[in-house]
Parts: C-alpha cells; sequence; structure tokens
C-alpha cells in the first residue's frame, strides 16, 4: 500500500429545496461546476492551502426548472455544455451567457471528446429518443467565436448522426478514438462512427439488480465497463483487454486518472493501478460524509487527472494525486524496495530529474540488506535464476552448478527442484554428493530423470516410498512424510507413462512397486501404454484385484479385445470383489424370506459406497462384453446376493425360467418380472410366471395376489384356456372371478368385434360386385359420326373403350393391349 491520492470533503451544499445532480471540472481543475436539482448552475473556484482544499463560489446561473443532469466543459471551445430536461444547453465559459441548441429534444447522456484530440476539437455526443424503440445518436462540433446568445446555430455544428434499435434510455457513452460506446441500463454497444453501424460488446439479464456503467480512458484508446462488482477493460474492437478489477462491493462511481482507476465503494474509495489491476491505496469515507448504501455518485476529472470530484446528493470530495517523488519515498520508508523500482521505472520513462536519486536510494537500501550472509545468498540464487534465462550466457554451467549450491545451502527445495526438473547444464560429479548430503533425495531423482536415466530416478523415489532413504524433515521441507511419497511415487507414474523416457522393460521392472504403492497411478499409467498383455495381467493376478479389473475393462472395452477368456475373466473377477463387499446374511431363512424382511425393514440391510460402486461396474461390464463364459459366472454367483447379476445371466444363457423364478420368487419383484417378460419371455413367460406364482414350492403357499396382479396387467397377452389349465383347484374362487370376468370380457369383445369386421368387409364385397355388373349390363350406340373423347378421331373399326359416363376412347392397338383387353372381357 502506498498513499497515490490525498481527500478533503471540500463542500456540503445547504438547503433543503435542491440537490446536487451534476458535476464538472475546468481544464486544469481550478474550477468546479455542479448542476443542481432546481436547475440552477453553480460555478466554484478551488483553492488549496496548508490547511487543505476548499470551495468559493464564483458565480450561479438559472439555466431550467428541471434538474440539470450533465455538464461538460468543452475547454477548446471555451463552453459549457449543460443537459436539462432533455435540452442541450450550451453557454458562454465566462458570461455563463447561452440558449438551447435547436434540433435537440429528449436527450438522455452527453459524452465529451477527451484525451490529445480535445485540445483541438470540441467534439461531443448526444443520445436522445426518437421513438419508443430507437435512439438516436448525433455527434457535434462545439466552435469557439460565435455569440451563443444569440447565435447558436454558428457555435454547434452536427457532424454525423446514427439510429440505434434500442428500447432502453442511453445512460452513458464514452468516447474510444473516432467510435462511440453507448450504454443503457443493460447492454453496452460499440457504434462505429460515421458509418453509424454498431455491434453488441455485453448485456445484462432483464432481472440484474445493479446497471452498466462506463468510463472512458483516452490516453489507451479503452473503456472501462463496470459490471456489478468488477471493471472490465475493452478495446477500439469491442474486445475484453487487460486484466478485470475486482471491487470489494459495487461502485456508485468510477474514475479513470492517469495509471490509476478510482472505484467509489461502500466502504471506502478503493484505488487500483490500471496495468495490473493491483490494489494500491483505500480511503475510507470520514464519520459522518460516507455515502448511503446504494446511492448513485457523480465524478468528473480534469483531462490530466489532477483534480478528481466525487458528488452525493450534498458533499463534494475531491481527490488530488500525490506526486510520484512522494510516492517513491513514501515505499523506501517502508522497505518495499520492489515496488520503490517499479515506481522509479515510471518515473525514468518520463524523464522525471528525481528517477536516478531513486534508483540510487533503492541501490543503497539494497546492500544495506546484503549484509545479512542469509539474505545475501537468497538474493544471488534468485539473480542467478532469472539470468540464466537471458540469450548469450556464458559459462552456463558454472551459473547452474553455483545456483544449485546456494538453493541447497537456503533449504526450501522448491526452487531448487524446479530447477533441476528442467534442462540444467550442472555436472552431476559436482552436485550429486552434495544433494545426497543434504537429503534432496528427490532433488537429485528430477536430475536424472531430466538426464535420461529413468532407473537411477526410479531407484531414489522407490527408496523414499519405501523409507529406505531419509526425507527431509517437514520443518525444513514443508512436507509429510506422506506428501512426500504421493510426490515420489505421481512423478515415478508420469516418467513410467512417458514412452520417449522409460522404455518397456523399465516399466515392468518397476510396475510391480507401483501397483502395491500407489494403485490408482499404476492403472493410469497401465492405460497409457501399449504394453505386453499378458505379461501385465499375469503381474497383476498376483498382486491386486482392483488394478487387475480396471486393466481388464480398459483391454475388453476401450481396447475392444475379442477375446472370450479375457471377457470371462473381467466379469469373474467383478464379481469376486463384488461377492468379497456383501455383508454376511442369514443363510438358514430361504431367499424369499430374507429378501420380505429386507423390504419390511425387519433387517437393517442398506447396500455400502464401496458395494454399490463394485455392482455398478459388474453389471456396466456385463452388458458392454459378450463373449463371457455366462454358465461359469453363474456358478460363481449361484445361491448369492446378486440377484440383479444372476438373472442377466440366465437371461443370457435364454433360461428365462430361472431368471423370472429369481425376480418373483426370490427377490419379490413382480413387477421386474412383468417387464421381464415383456422384454425378453413374451407370453409363454407370461403363463410360466403365474404358474410359479401359483406353485412357488419349497412350502410356500401359492401367491394369489400377486397371481392376480399379474392377471390384470397382463391378462390380455394370455389365452383364458391355458390360464385355467394353470389355475389349480385350490385357488380360492373370489379371488379369481374378477379377473376371469376381465378376460372373458375381453374375449367376448374380441369375438364381436371379429364377427362385426367380417360382416362388413363382406357387405363391401357384395356391394362391389353389384355394383360390377350394373356398369357390365349397360350398353353403348356407336355411329359412324361418334369420334373418341381424347384424340377426336372417328371410331371406325378402332378398337375402343367405354367409360362408366359414357366416354369414348381409342386405345392403342398392340399385341399385350388386345390381350389384355380380351382378358377384362372374358372376367365374369
Amino acid at each position: 500500500m502506498r498513499t497515490a491520492f490525498q481527500a478533503w470533503l471540500a463542500h456540503e451544499h445547504q438547503g433543503d429545496s435542491n440537490r446536487i445532480s451534476a458535476v464538472a471540472v475546468s481544464e486544469r481543475g481550478s474550477t468546479l461546476y455542479l448542476g443542481l436539482s432546481d436547475g440552477q448552475l453553480e460555478e466554484y473556484k478551488i483553492n488549496s492551502g496548508p490547511d487543505g482544499v476548499w470551495l468559493s463560489l464564483e458565480a450561479r446561473k438559472t439555466v431550467g426548472k428541471q434538474p440539470i443532469i450533465s455538464i461538460l466543459h468543452i475547454a477548446a471551445a471555451r463552453r459549457l455544455v449543460l443537459l436539462c430536461d432533455g435540452l442541450l444547453y450550451i453557454l458562454d465559459q465566462d458570461s455563463l451567457e447561452g440558449q438551447a441548441l435547436p434540433g435537440v429534444k429528449g436527450a438522455t447522456a452527453v459524452a465529451p471528446l477527451e484525451g490529445l484530440a480535445a485540445a483541438a476539437h470540441g467534439r461531443m455526443a448526444v443520445a436522445m429518443r426518437s421513438s419508443r424503440r430507437s435512439v438516436r445518436i448525433m455527434v457535434f462540433e462545439v466552435l469557439a467565436g460565435a455569440d451563443v446568445s444569440t447565435t447558436l446555430g454558428a457555435a454547434a455544428l452536427c457532424e454525423a448522426q446514427a439510429e440505434l434499435a434500442e428500447p432502453l434510455a442511453v445512460k452513458g457513452m464514452a468516447w474510444m478514438g473516432s467510435d462511440l460506446v453507448v450504454c443503457t441500463a443493460l447492454r453496452a454497444m460499440l457504434l462505429q462512427l460515421p458509418a453509424g453501424t454498431y455491434t453488441q460488446i455485453f448485456a445484462l439479464p432483464s432481472d440484474s439488480p445493479s446497471a452498466l456503467l462506463v468510463q472512458a480512458i483516452p490516453d489507451a484508446n479503452q473503456a472501462l465497463l463496470l459490471v456489478d462488482q468488477a471493471g472490465v477493460f475493452v478495446n477500439a474492437l469491442g474486445q475484453p483487454t487487460g486484466t478485470a478489477l475486482t471491487f470489494p462491493t459495487a461502485p456508485g462511481a468510477i474514475m479513470a486518472a492517469g495509471e490509476h482507476v478510482l472505484a467509489a465503494c461502500s466502504d471506502a474509495m478503493h484505488i487500483y493501478n490500471r496495468a495490473t489491476a493491483a490494489h494500491v491505496q483505500s480511503l475510507p469515507w470520514l464519520e459522518g460524509t460516507q455515502p448511503n448504501p446504494g446511492q448513485r455518485l457523480l465524478a468528473a476529472s480534469d483531462p490530466s487527472g489532477s483534480c478528481i470530484c466525487l458528488a452525493g446528493l450534498r458533499k463534494v470530495w475531491l481527490y488530488m494525486p500525490v506526486a510520484l517523488e512522494e510516492q517513491v519515498q513514501q515505499v523506501l520508508q517502508a522497505g518495499n524496495l520492489e515496488q520503490a523500482l517499479a515506481l522509479a521505472s515510471a518515473g525514468a520513462a518520463n524523464d522525471a530529474p528525481w528517477a536516478e536519486t531513486a534508483f540510487a536510494e533503492t541501490a543503497f537500501l539494497l546492500l544495506h540488506e546484503l549484509s545479512s550472509i542469509r539474505r545475501a545468498k537468497h538474493h544471488i540464487a534468485e539473480y542467478l535464476l532469472q539470468v540464466r534465462g537471458f540469450q548469450g550466457i556464458e559459462a552456463l554451467e558454472g551459473v547452474d552448478t553455483l545456483a544449485v549450491h546456494l538453493l541447497t545451502e537456503l533449504g526450501g527445495p522448491t526452487k531448487l527442484e524446479a530447477l533441476l526438473a528442467g534442462r540444467t547444464s550442472v555436472k552431476l560429479a559436482s552436485v550429486g554428493p552434495l544433494l545426497e548430503h543434504s537429503r534432496q533425495w528427490h532433488g537429485l531423482a528430477l536430475l536424472h530423470s531430466a538426464r535420461g536415466e529413468p532407473r537411477r530416478a526410479l531407484d531414489i523415489w522407490q527408496d523414499l516410498a519405501e523409507r529406505r532413504k531419509e526425507s527431509l524433515p517437514a520443518s525444513t521441507s514443508g512436507r509429510t512424510f506422506e506428501e512426500t511419497v504421493a510426490l515420489a511415487t505421481w512423478h515415478s507414474a508420469a516418467l513410467l507413462a512417458d514412452a520417449g523416457a522409460a522404455s518397456e522393460s523399465v516399466v515392468m521392472q518397476y510396475l510391480p512397486w507401483l501397483v502395491d504403492s500407489a494403485p490408482q497411478h499404476a492403472s493410469t499409467l497401465l492405460k497409457a501404454r501399449p504394453l505386453n498383455v499378458a505379461e501385465v495381467l499375469a503381474l497383476l493376478r498376483e498382486r491386486s484385484l482392483p488394478v487387475l479389473c480396471e486393466y481388464l475393462d480398459h483391454v475388453v472395452v476401450h481396447l475392444a479385445s475379442r477375446d472370450p477368456a479375457l471377457h470371462t475373466e473381467l466379469i469373474m473377477q467383478l464379481s469376486h470383489a463384488a461377492l468379497q463387499l456383501m455383508p454376511s446374511v442369514d443363510h438358514s431363512l430361504p431367499a424369499w424370506e430374507r429378501a420380505r424382511l429386507r423390504r419390511s425393514g425387519s433387517v437393517d440391510y442398506r447396500e455400502g459406497t464401496q458395494q454399490s460402486a463394485a455392482r455398478t461396474r459388474l453389471l456396466a461390464a456385463m452388458q458392454a462384453c459378450d463373449l463371457w463364459d455366462a454358465r461359469k459366472v453363474l456358478q460363481l454367483l449361484r445361491g448369492s446376493e446378486l440377484w440383479q447379476e444372476r438373472v442377466m445371466t440366465h437371461q443370457k444363457l435364454g433360461e428365462h425360467d430361472a431368471a423370472l423364478r429369481v425376480l418373483a420368487l426370490d427377490v419379490g419383484d413382480i413387477r421386474g418380472a412383468e417387464a421381464y417378460c415383456e422384454q425378453h419371455a413374451g407370453p409363454l413367460g407370461g403363463l410360466a410366471l403365474l404358474r410359479m406364482l401359483l406353485a412357488p414350492g419349497q412350502g410356500r403357499a401359492p401367491l394369489y395376489a400377486e397371481a392376480c396382479h399379474l392377471l390384470a396387467s397382463r391378462g390380455a397377452e394370455l389365452d383364458p384356456q391355458e390360464v385355467l389349465g394353470v389355475m389349480g383347484p385350490d385357488m380360492p374362487l373370489p379371488v379369481a372371478v374378477p379377473t376371469l370376468e376381465r378376460m372373458l370380457r375381453e374375449r367376448t369383445h374380441r369375438t364381436r368385434q371379429t364377427s362385426v369386421l367380417k360382416n362388413l368387409h363382406r357387405a363391401c364385397h357384395l356391394s362391389a360386385a353389384a355394383e360390377r355388373a350394373e356398369l357390365k349390363s349397360k350398353r353403348v350406340t356407336v355411329t359412324e359420326e361418334r369420334a373418341c373423347h381424347l384424340c377426336h378421331a372417328r371410331l371406325g373399326t378402332q378398337v375402343f373403350a367405354a367409360y362408366p359416363n359414357g366416354t369414348l376412347a381409342v386405345l392403342q392397338v398392340n399385341a399385350p393391349a388386345v390381350m389384355a383387353w380380351n382378358m377384362l372381357l372374358s372376367l365374369p
């Protein structure tokens, strides 16, 4: 933090009838203009002295009866432009005399051209409402010399204008070169002048609680958009650029002054560096002077940023920048040498005479800090790390070796390891013993890895993980032993996954250790490298079931292996894993009784996370693989609680009755059994399911309620005679009667419907035959004068046809046609 600006409460407006509604500062920051809510303009002189800054009233002018909502100081033309009641008033700067500009009505915003171009051109943009759906933007050149009290038309010339399709009123504008950023409450657009084309830059949702604000930054040809608590810089193309600013609360106003951006937040005025987005200073509000929460503030500044004004409804604050030389002295006294160098460099870029002195003072302070050899080593090491990347550095081997020695003595392995992991020119003979003596084992392994010696690096990492080498204490390295092991295994897996760094023989040599110490890294490695599948499987079968399952899944599903043995092994291994996670059950009870107790809640059975994940993987593999031996898998799953898996296995074997027995009798899932019949077994499966429910066996009573539910839902698909054959004599008649009634009613309806359709078809046939007979009985009289209806040729002895409506037409005579005609005539 440094003192970049000083603040004063310069004025507090008196009176209850009017409030501050607009503010402007003259070109050199000597005069302040206030617009009031009763239409008055007040001119104040800005005074400064040892006691602070204050204002003194110089003049007052009544412009209108409505609030003045905007004031522009056009320095090039020595004019004041006021926006009041939708009209644009142009006043002489000295006399404050003037009148409204003709042709401008319904204006909502006005923006002056700023920056270097403003010194020669008094250009301004005016936004006004032209209709309910459009906004007109007009650009005026404000000229000097004319008497604005009488010849106002000659004082402002319209240079360009454009129409925007926008239902909302324009609230703010900012120039970027010859283009204009136009903002409503919800949308920001870039208007290209004089072409009049525009593009949208940013838009807020219609229910956004805050509105868009815009601030021009003329010296960078940019604009700053304020969106809630973020400030986004946009360039001349309307694209975001640089680093966005983040404010603690939504600012009531934003201002740009030189390299700084000032944001008036609820707690303080916050100042940021425009280029780096770094927070520079906070100026808290004095007690009793802070703005009300959510209050919109008014801001203005002179072009150089030497005087910034912030106004509320009654109070006026002035912010003056502190000279850069004074800021350098402040940060030097605070011991912030890095910031002092940055500020001195900024002064040197502007040819400031004090910059060399600031450099010298900073250098002396650096030498003073280097009086301690611990600090000297640190700075020298930082210097070496920085310059080693420069072009044309000689004796790089010596530079790198010295940097390794210094970083090793300083401790803190992060920078040392980052250096050793890259391309270095150190001699291993000179730094190896040093790293071993200081127990920088991880750094030494990184050095071997970078030099293309994977086995030596992996040996060190394996020794670290298995505690055969003592690692640095946590107080020195900043890592616990567990973190050291994790780091060693991660780097080992990354090295082994790189085909260019480690051969397949190296991978197979260290894979057993990696499988035991870091199974997840081992799985990632096996999926990344194309290795000998048989060798890897032989190794994994003896070590890790989870890694084996993941690798088998990778080979079968992702590598699309068509080896049935691998498909079967994958399903078998996943089944073993799922069975190991299944809780113990009371096998003295039959399966259906255990299922009933679980459904009723009498037995606490909740599937754990690991068990659920294992079953999900098993079911997914069963669906994805199609070459696995279902009989071998069924033999493993027989009698287990993996009901769904058993059903899928029976279904693959085509044993639908067995699958239905598992669903309906063992699990009690009647609806699942019905769905299985619909997908796989069909009506025969429905009869088999009904037979199971009525005769479940194992001493169980018939499941009449479930059987009736089945008949009610699928009875229409079943043959009533077969259903009656399945129903036993012991089935209670009151239970079966409603279902049988529905079945008989449905069959009767189907029989009657078929009979009706048959008779309808017969009636249609008889009607067509009668019509045909009637047509054949008709006679046609042909005379010599009768002609063809189509070609108008006389019929004579030609072959012709008679249509039902009596029309005659000549037929083309050829052998097929004559044959067809004779066949038609021979039809009964």
